[in-house]
């Protein structure tokens, strides 16, 4: 029986920059490799806690649009305001019905609009590159969920600008409908004066200078192109942001207690202000300390970290004799795979994946029929910062990378080679 193994080395491969592809060599069947685009596209423990707390009730311009269960909270709080505070002074021959089914539209209104807020910025994103993976309605209202952060300050103040943008025109043209339809006369006219102020306050909120609200990542695109450092512009940012989160926090404990000079405003108001001050400081101390590690990350390449000795198999090779050679014992470059048709690479086989084949079937089963195929990999060089290479797992949502150098596969890199360089980084930085 001829030997399955080809050694650890580089192997062939040719093709566009970020795909590991080549135009004479057909994919594996369908069926083969469901295994492997099991481990290549499975979500990470965290993601797949977001994706339970995700409703997807549609997409709009092939972003998609959910919902948080906590966002039901927010919408019974509105609609019961609207319906038992704000309408029935205004509106005292409506029968209660109505005006519980006028608040619910009102409240549903507002939502439609802070997905609009959201969709303005995932619109920019997308036009400087940046993928936007969805637009989510939590319990403190929306935000839109980007894959990596802007490359210059110019992109940064846009971003950031285009959603109270589109708030303060939204607010006009409510404006605009209240004043044709009556001036507060009538229950459309009452409504349409609801959403305008609604609108001019979330606009106008969202452009306090503290990060990561929008009016922060203005100001940090600000100190961004004063001073020529992300890195310094979002300590600062963050820090500006904090110390408002934190004062948003002490007003609102005033107004819940119904404090002296603090009892004008509803004491939900107040629980409502300690959330969101809450909210940000996590949020700002979240976004200084991810800036840190894109900083940090940005002074090491690929080939610092990456797996060079990879095993390479042939695709007439069984998983029992993956698992019992190549892979047999324990460590990094035991983990993963090259699996070759003998002149060229023909896809990546992960250990995790051979393991879930029946015990009783390994010596039937070819490597072939459980790798990930070579379409179905992206690429990097050996050259490439870290940093880089983290945010673009992040938008493509892999674990791992190939390494290609020169047309030929040359190792691997994954996302538990960077999170170990984390340690040793902090006291060793390279130039």
């Amino acid at each position: 029986m001829p030997s399955t193994s080809c050694g650890a080395g580089r192997l062939s491969c040719v093709g566009r920059a970020g795909t590991v592809h080549h135009s004479r060599v057909r994919c594996v069947k369908r069926r083969a490799g469901a295994r492997g685009a099991a481990i290549l596209e499975g979500p990470t423990p965290s993601a797949r806690s977001a994706m339970r707390r995700f409703i997807r009730i549609g997409r709009l311009l092939g972003i998609p649009i959910g919902v948080n269960p906590s966002w039901f909270v927010l919408l019974a709080l509105i609609v019961s305001l609207l319906a038992t505070q704000a309408f029935p002074e205004a509106l005292r021959d409506l029968s209660p019905w109505m005006l519980w089914l006028l608040a619910l539209g009102g409240a549903l209104l507002f939502f439609v609009s802070m997905v609009l807020h959201e969709l303005a910025h995932s619109l920019m994103a997308r036009y400087f590159g940046i993928p936007v993976r969805s637009i989510t309605l939590f319990v403190l209202g929306a935000v839109a969920q980007t894959t990596r952060e802007t490359r210059r300050p110019g992109q940064e103040f846009l971003l950031a600008i285009a959603g109270p943008v589109v708030s303060i025109l939204l607010s006009g043209l409510f404006m605009v409908l209240w004043f044709l339809t009556g001036r507060g006369t009538t229950p459309l006219s009452l409504l349409c004066e609801w959403l305008w102020l609604a609108n001019f306050a979330v606009g106008l909120f969202n452009m306090v200078p503290a990060f990561p609200m929008d009016g922060g990542r203005v100001l940090r695109s600000l100190l961004w192109g004063l001073s020529g450092s992300y890195r310094r512009a979002t300590r600062w940012a963050a820090l500006v942001g904090r110390g408002f989160a934190l004062t948003l926090v002490g007003v609102g404990v005033l107004v819940a207690i119904q404090a002296p000079w603090f009892d004008r405003l509803h004491p939900v108001s107040g629980v409502q202000f300690v959330l969101v001050g809450l909210f940000i400081n996590v949020a700002a101390r979240q976004g200084d300390f991810q800036s840190g590690v894109l900083d940090l990350l940005s002074g090491y390449r690929v080939a610092d970290v990456m797996l060079r000795e990879v095993p390479v198999l042939l695709t007439s090779a069984t998983v029992q004799e993956a698992l019992a050679g190549p892979m047999a014992g324990y460590g990094p470059a035991r983990e993963w795979l090259f699996v070759s048709d003998g002149e060229r690479f023909v896809g990546l086989a992960a250990r995790a994946a051979l393991l879930t084949v029946p015990e009783d079937r390994r010596h039937e089963i070819s490597v072939n029929e459980v790798l990930i195929p070579r379409e179905r990999l992206q690429a990097t060089a050996p050259d490439e910062p870290l940093n880089e290479v983290l945010q673009r797992m992040d938008s493509e949502e892999t674990p791992v990378l190939v390494v290609v150098e020169n047309g030929q596969v040359v190792g691997l890199i994954h996302r538990g080679l960077v999170v170990g360089l984390m340690p040793r980084g902090r006291g060793e930085r390279r130039a």
